[in-house]
């Protein structure tokens, strides 16, 4: 009984690292392209 309850834990923890990985790497990718466009505007 504890290892599954264990079990779907760890999976769910695994989700929310899944998904703050994601928002993380679109944030990411937001800020360089924001960047970029800072960037040619000054050039």
């Amino acid at each position: 009984m504890v290892s599954s309850e264990r079990r779907q834990v760890d999976e769910h923890v695994n989700k929310i690292i899944e998904l703050k990985n994601k928002v993380l790497r679109i944030l990411f990718m937001d800020q360089e392209i924001l960047i970029c466009d800072l960037i040619t505007k000054i050039n």
